[in-house]
């Protein structure tokens, strides 16, 4: 579906780039077509023609192309201030705007586009974009908008936005991981799955709740809390592990044998997560760091108890021979 773009909606949507004329508009206009392409390319994939088929979404990608072409050709336009809002220079003999008015003025528009490319995530989630390899690309973690962060994690300012959420999306991996080794990469793989159709059973939404609380106590380092929510993690995942193997849900597995005992038949083997089942890996390569740890300590301890036997069965001839 093709969108159409006119001088009215672009001074609709960047008020800011309103003027009398249509300077500032016929700068933009050439660059709207490459926006919506890479825009098409980075986010919308095959829904990029189905635009109408998902309530506002149109709306919002509109939105997106104006407001992106618009941040990224402020620093090519040389900016006036005029009675209506900013213009470009021209034979008004207006003097050119400070440069801590463009600096504002490019951040405002930076954020703008920034809640609106979440906005568009949030009304793609839950359609057949959910599998595609856009919605993976743009949802590797169980928090994927500023709105979730600021849910999750305390900020002096509730000025959050896209950036914020990039900038931590490395503190993310790492929690996420953490999870994966607790309750399983299959499990946490499904809720993340869940999260981008937004499919979430009750029992799930609650599981997800837990686990974006662990990833934000995380990211502000609050490392007792985070304990503490990795083992309510664990319990819930054992409480309700009836429910979630009841359905086609990746079983959840415990780092506790005691408890891996109880569960022994719900749970497949493992190996990891402080768990050392016998049936080992196939390959060396389906072992991550913590899980080599584990295989070389194992290692050790059985090189240290061999060479105590064997130091404590040394035949007499050869203690004799010795001496």
């Amino acid at each position: 579906m093709a969108i159409t773009f006119s001088q009215e909606i672009f001074e609709k949507i960047c008020s800011s780039a309103t003027h009398s004329t249509a300077e500032v508009y016929d700068m933009i206009a050439p660059h709207l077509d490459d926006t919506l392409q890479s825009i098409n390319c980075v986010l919308l994939g095959d829904m990029a023609d189905k635009l109408d088929t998902v309530p506002g979404l149109e709306q919002a990608v509109t939105k997106l192309v104006c407001l992106r072409t618009y941040q990224e050709q402020i620093p090519q336009l040389d900016l006036v201030l005029t009675p209506t809002g900013f213009g470009v220079v021209s034979n008004q003999n207006l003097a050119p705007a400070s440069a801590d008015r463009v600096k504002n003025l490019l951040q405002q528009v930076t954020n703008a586009a920034e809640d609106t490319y979440d906005r568009c995530l949030e009304l793609l989630v839950g359609t057949s974009w959910a599998d595609t390899a856009q919605a993976r690309i743009n949802i590797p973690n169980l928090m994927y908008t500023a709105k979730q962060l600021k849910m999750y994690v305390d900020f002096p300012s509730a000025d959050v936005h896209r950036s914020k959420l990039l900038e931590f999306r490395t503190k993310m991996y790492q929690a996420e991981e953490k999870i994966r080794q607790h309750v399983s990469a299959e499990f946490f793989d499904h809720i993340l799955e869940q999260a981008r159709h937004n499919a979430f059973t009750k029992e799930e939404s609650a599981m997800a709740d837990y686990m974006c609380k662990f990833i934000g106590f995380c990211i502000a380092k609050n490392w007792s809390a985070a304990k503490s929510m990795l083992e309510r993690i664990e319990n819930y995942a054992e409480s309700k592990v009836e429910v979630f193997t009841s359905t086609r849900t990746p079983r959840p597995t415990k780092s506790n044998t005691s408890r891996l005992i109880r569960m022994k038949k719900m749970i497949p083997h493992t190996f990891g997560g402080r768990i050392l089942d016998f049936r080992f890996p196939t390959s060396w390569q389906q072992l991550n760091q913590e899980q080599l740890r584990y295989v070389f300590l194992v290692i050790t301890l059985f090189l240290r108890s061999r060479l105590r036997l064997t130091s404590s069965c040394a035949s007499p001839e050869s203690v004799s021979g010795s001496e």
